[in-house]
């Protein structure tokens, strides 16, 4: 069979050629590792089964391989193999009359392996030359491995042959399988061709067209395609570009058999930051390497691939030679699917979603496709699975498919994303390399503008130069710079300065402004939705904002994460608006069926889906509504609202943005009382002292420049955050660190604010110290500002450099905190909620003796997870109380304990829904659930 070695890289020819070797002279012959081997890729002693010229080779015996990354003509590789012969032998020949090294033991027997291509003639010539070099040394017997002998033993090795084919058969991968695996492979290969090809021409276009770019603006994803930054959290890392990192991971033999540390990517991004978009690119990146070869694509197919191909170049990047078969999961919908079905698989989810001829696929090809072409499993969207049982059984269904993937050995890729806010360590110890994408800066942020002008308006360049000069002047202002920090920030703006030359200056009036923008342009349409869009902005405005609100809610629970609407129900929230401007009953119906129906696909930024369906394509749009409506009505509505809302993490960046609007409230009274209203959230209960909700929203806050013109307001939303420092360190140590980073240099007052905390901390007990330390040792060595503090801190007490005990890892979390509870006086229900806890966490492992210096080191992975605590517990004050006792009782050697216990107790805080009953006028939510299963 004719192979092709070029594309496989060195250290997989090695890899496949000590197969091979191996297969062919038996099991004594010993494999070395990839890199360095001093003259030896494998080495026996004794007997193997292979003879020579001399008989039987029986002895020390090395095999050296070498790889010609670019098979060139017989005559030119005839002299590059002789020219590596001399090299690799010269290594047992004194020169010069120098002593050979003696740790050059010369062997008995010698086989070279290469996959050069040579003549007949060469062959001849190569091996005599070979056994010429080796007499000199006193080798007693030799043989050389070229091109044809190498084909001839992956004839000979199916099952070697079918764990490289995917990258040794050259052409289309229907062919490359009837030659390698058989008919039956080929079928399925077709198959799994023509869905990729249909998945790369549906999945083609850059969702933020349906979010109020002209309908007749459809900017392909590969045009605008950027490769966004990103490094290992609570690193001093360099930025890299996530793209050519997954990529580049994807070229490696991912097998588990290989040892490799890291088998795919936890990505973790804000919101708009671009973790979708990622997701999406990398996959269409693998559908077009994985038909880019077949003979039967029709010319718009070629043109997608050429339009690939390009964006691929433009990054830097170049075509997977791996040609993985990509499977996109979106986690939310795979949510939905596990409330209904607890016990369904990923596997059989991915075959249930994976569409032959109009027939789902069986489980039992795709584990057959698995055993012989390599995966890139992309996971998208942990942080869109709100609710916290089917949240576990997300995680619990990915851990099982990872593992049946190692324990089958299979050639797979992952990459999953979420937002950090949240997220508790679900995919740990999964051998996930978690990296965190960064804001752009404003070159990037500028860059990505450029493209997105030359892409939208290649034919006008007026236009063109107009958006790019105020992109210029926005990226160039302090203000306007930080709204420029994600692609979607920079899509919204400069589709602003379309018209406008005036940008906003907060992250909410710049939604603001968007909605405004893409409203005025859909009204001035000569159609009867602008005319109607003119006549009834209040209701367009309620409508966005109650479908929004209400969406938000039901994402929080089980089977409702990708939360859509019926036209109906919206037809009647219309009706219901309209006749509290006291239209009469046949107007108001009649002019929601026309606004119904004039919006065909889209009111706005509220887009149809399917099946008469409508919602918001990207999240942040469907926060930014429900923060308005939030923040509609009285200031005592608003502000019961919002203390519901606190605690929950899927309602974090909703709040953000609902902060962000009354900043600028007409009384100056109600920013101050948004401040009170986090500072009362952390003292509601015990576990809200120790959780801290009010603090962990205080930082986000800080973090997103709230209040940025208003000290006073700052300050005292610092003062707060430092709170955390008391508490045993958690999962915000990274934004705390940038937060604080950013403080020091606001002004001296903040600073000292700063510095005396974190000397209150270092001065303190064990979990102030080992907070203290998770911010302050990555800082000693930074210049100035960061580092002088860092070191002044903590050279005031000498108990953080404490010498260690020796770390010893503990499989069971729960025996241990048993010992530290007393069940006395509980009812027996509430045994059975803490029984049920501590058998949750006896599946959890953790380390004694970490240092406190290292304790909140965000890099260590967790050794082993187990499930989520229950709701029950913020139920029973009794059992929680128990549990914050336990807390308190856990000793410095153990503190990886307490944060384990910490973060869970924080992950079930987080994890209450919020009640609609609590958020929506009853009158309103009658409307929106009628016809629901809610």
């Amino acid at each position: 069979m004719d192979y092709d070695f070029s594309s496989i890289g060195t250290d997989g020819f090695e890899r496949m050629a000590q197969t091979l070797v191996v297969a062919a002279l038996g099991n004594h012959v010993k494999p070395t590792g990839v890199g360095r081997d001093d003259g030896r890729d494998c080495y026996f002693n004794g007997p193997v089964s292979y003879s020579g010229v001399t008989g039987p080779w029986d002895g020390y015996g090395v095999v050296q391989v070498k790889h010609r990354a670019r098979d060139s003509d017989t005559t030119t590789n005839r002299q590059w193999v002789r020219t590596q012969i001399s090299s690799e032998l010269k290594r047992w020949k004194p020169q010069h009359g120098k002593r050979r090294d003696k740790r050059a033991r010369i062997p008995a027997y010698y086989l070279f392996v290469t996959g050069a291509t040579l003549s007949p003639e060469g062959q001849d010539d190569c091996l005599a030359f070979l056994r010429e070099k080796c007499a000199e040394i006193g080798i007693i017997d030799c043989d050389l491995w070229s091109r044809a002998e190498v084909s001839r033993h992956l004839d000979k090795e199916p099952g070697i042959r079918q764990t490289y084919l995917h990258i040794i058969l050259p052409g289309d991968i229907v062919e490359a399988m009837r030659n390698g695996a058989g008919e039956q492979h080929a079928l399925l290969a077709m198959h799994l061709s023509v869905g990729a090809l249909r998945e790369l021409g549906e999945r083609q276009w850059a969702r933020l067209s349906d979010s109020g770019l002209q309908s007749e603006e459809r900017l392909r994803l590969t045009s605008v395609a950027v490769d966004l930054p990103c490094a290992r959290e609570g690193t001093t890392d360099q930025s890299q570009g996530i793209l050519r990192t997954a990529v580049a991971l994807g070229e490696r033999d991912l097998r588990p058999s290989e040892s490799n540390q890291y088998t795919g990517i936890l990505l973790k991004g804000g919101p708009g930051q671009g973790k979708s978009t990622i997701a999406q690119l990398l996959c269409q990146f693998y559908r077009s390497a994985f038909v880019e070869d077949s003979p039967a694509l029709l010319p718009k197919q070629r043109e997608l691939l050429k339009s690939t191909a390009t964006a691929v170049s433009r990054l830097g990047l170049e075509t997977p030679v791996r040609r993985r078969w990509p499977v996109y999961v979106d986690l939310s919908k795979f949510g939905d699917s596990l409330a209904s079905d607890e016990g369904q698989s990923l596997l059989s989810y991915i075959a249930s979603s994976t569409q032959i001829q109009g027939q789902t696929m069986h489980e039992a090809d795709l584990i057959r496709w698995r055993n012989v072409w390599p995966w890139a499993v992309v996971l998208d969207g942990l942080d869109e699975v709100a609710h916290a049982t089917i949240r576990e059984r997300v995680s619990s269904a990915i851990d099982d498919f990872i593992t049946d993937c190692r324990m089958s050995d299979a050639n797979v890729l992952f990459l999953a994303t979420t937002r950090p806010q949240g997220y508790h360590g679900e995919l740990g110890g999964l051998d996930l390399d978690e990296l965190s994408l960064h804001s752009l800066g404003p070159q990037q942020a500028l860059e990505y503008g450029k493209l997105l002008a030359s892409t939208r308006y290649d034919d006008d360049p007026i236009a063109r130069n107009r958006i790019v000069e105020r992109l210029e002047e926005a990226s160039e202002s302090a203000l306007t710079s930080r709204l420029m920090s994600t692609p979607l920030q920079v899509t919204i703006m400069s589709t602003l300065l379309e018209q406008a030359t005036r940008v906003p200056e907060t992250r909410h009036a710049l939604f603001d402004a968007y909605y405004s923008a893409i409203y005025s342009r859909e009204q001035a349409k000569a159609s009867r939705l602008g005319e109607i869009l003119t006549k009834y902005r209040l209701v367009v405005d309620f409508l966005h904002e109650q479908v929004a609100l209400y969406l938000h809610i039901q994402a929080q629970y089980a089977g409702r994460a990708e939360s859509l609407l019926d036209s109906a129900r919206l037809a009647q929230l219309i009706a219901y608006r309209l006749r509290l401007d006291e239209h009469d009953e046949r107007d108001a119906r009649r002019l929601a069926d026309e606004i119904i129906t004039a919006a065909r696909n889209r009111v706005v930024l509220l887009v149809g889906k399917h099946d008469n369906l409508l919602g918001y394509e990207i999240r942040p749009i469907q926060e930014y509504f429900a923060a308005r409506a939030i923040t509609s009505g009285s200031e005592a509505e608003i502000y019961a609202r919002i203390e519901k809302l606190i605690p929950g993490a899927h309602w974090r960046n909703t709040l953000l943005l609902a902060f962000g609007r009354l900043e600028t409230h007409t009384n100056p009274q109600v920013p101050l009382a948004l401040v009170s209203l986090c500072a009362q959230a952390d003292s509601a209960s015990p576990l809200s002292l120790e959780v801290g909700p009010g603090r962990r929203l205080a930082l986000f806050l800080l973090a997103d420049s709230f209040a940025a013109n208003v000290p006073r307001l700052r300050r005292a939303l610092l003062k707060q955050v430092l709170d955390v420092l008391a508490h045993w360190p958690d999962a915000t140590i990274p934004q705390l660190q940038a937060v604080l980073s950013a403080e020091i240099e606001q002004d001296s007052t903040s600073r000292a604010i700063v510095q005396q905390a974190l000397i209150t901390a270092i001065t303190g007990g064990s979990p102030s110290i080992a907070a203290a330390c998770a911010v302050l040792v990555p800082w000693q060595r930074a210049r100035q500002g960061r580092g002088t503090l860092a070191n002044f801190v903590l050279a005031q007490d000498q108990r953080w450099r404490a010498t260690p005990a020796d770390v010893q890892v503990h499989v069971d979390a729960g025996g241990a905190l048993r010992e530290l509870i007393s069940t006395n006086d509980l009812t027996p229900t509430e045994r059975a909620v803490l029984e049920n806890v501590l058998l949750r966490f006896g599946q959890w492992a953790y380390r004694s003796g970490v240092p406190l210096a290292t304790l909140g080191a965000v890099t260590r992975q967790p050794l082993q997870t187990g499930p989520a605590l229950p709701e029950e517990i913020l139920r029973s004050d009794r059992v929680t109380g128990r549990l914050l006792d336990a807390l308190n009782a856990i000793l410095p050697p153990d503190g990886d304990l307490a944060q384990i216990l910490r973060e869970q107790l924080i992950a079930v805080k987080e994890g209450l829904p919020a009640s609609a009953n609590e958020l929506i006028a009853d009158s309103v939510l009658a409307l929106l659930d009628a016809g629901s299963d809610r």
